[in-house]
């Protein structure tokens, strides 16, 4: 059962994303859409209608759409025209503008392209929020270094207590009053599309020359986190660790004269990524008993 949650400005589900950037409205599309057009698109769809804007439809994800999700969207731009709107598509590929119809706008600028699949965060109008900072700053080091853009699904959580992926990197962060660990895993094949941009060649194979290239990639994505909260952010962050394997590490540590075992029980929260090169996942942990601490910097986001 698909399940699509509004979070501030944006509609999120399985296979679509929905959210405002200034005057315009974006849609992403991505996987595979169901075959018609469910109730809750539809019901954000008449939301838009009646504050008219500009319908920006991503398709960078979408590989292909039926006569159904064709006919409602031709029908929407029609009544967007209607009432001073318009409606435009965006990276789409070759095989699915044969079946849109000649009417209907594309759009080709390159400057789209990273304001429609990126959440803008910008530092004059962010909370102090390590997480909410992290996240963005793993969407642009991501498009950065693998030079392909990510979708960022729904959070959910993890009752797994496993990688899900076998490239994996971790953190440690310390808050004033709790500890957090955060984990980066990484599907294989863009694992290794990162790992050739980051060292200017093609690397087809994981081997101990560039195993620990995801504890230098969590690197980066810190470094740019630091860069949105400041200097004065007062949090110890470890140097990130690469770990190789489904299973989590147990990770012994001292936090204000206690001994902790990290990755051991306690509550995850797990947001996965999309992209054409592959699929990857952030988790962030805590103790049983620091759970409200994480799900109140979560909720901000």
């Amino acid at each position: 059962m698909n399940v699509a949650i509004r979070v501030k400005e944006s509609f999120i589900s399985d296979y679509y994303k929905i959210f405002n950037r200034g005057e315009n409205t974006f849609i992403s599309l991505y996987g595979v859409l169901p075959e018609s057009v469910p109730s809750s698109f539809d019901n954000e769809i008449k939301h838009i209608i009646h504050n008219p804007v500009d319908v920006i439809v991503n398709c960078f994800f979408l590989e292909k759409m039926n006569t159904n999700w064709l006919s409602y969207l031709s029908t929407l731009q029609n009544i967007l025209k209607d009432i001073g709107g318009e409606l435009i598509f965006i990276h789409i590929s070759e095989e699915l503008k044969k079946s849109i119809s000649e009417n209907m706008k594309i759009r080709h600028e390159y400057g789209s392209f990273i304001e429609a699949t990126h959440d803008k965060l910008e530092r004059s109008d962010s909370p102090n929020n390590f997480i909410s900072s992290f996240i963005h700053s793993t969407q642009k080091t991501m498009f950065i270094q693998a030079h392909t853009p990510v979708l960022r699904k729904q959070f959910k959580l993890n009752t797994e207590h496993s990688f899900p992926q076998e490239i994996n990197g971790y953190t440690i962060v310390e808050f004033s009053n709790f500890v957090l660990v955060i984990t980066l895993s990484l599907d294989k094949k863009l694992y290794l599309e990162i790992v050739s941009n980051m060292l200017g060649e093609e690397v087809i194979e994981i081997n101990d020359e560039n195993k620990d290239a995801v504890a230098e990639l969590m690197n980066i994505i810190l470094g740019n986190t630091r860069g949105l909260l400041g200097d004065d952010h007062g949090l110890n962050v470890s140097i990130p660790v690469a770990n190789l394997g489904l299973r989590w590490p147990l990770i012994h540590y001292t936090f204000q004269d206690k001994e902790l075992n990290l990755l051991s029980g306690g509550e995850v929260y797990s947001l996965p990524f999309a992209s054409k090169n592959g699929d990857f996942e952030i988790n962030f942990w805590v103790s049983e008993n620091d759970r409200v601490h994480l799900f109140n910097l979560i909720k901000k986001i």
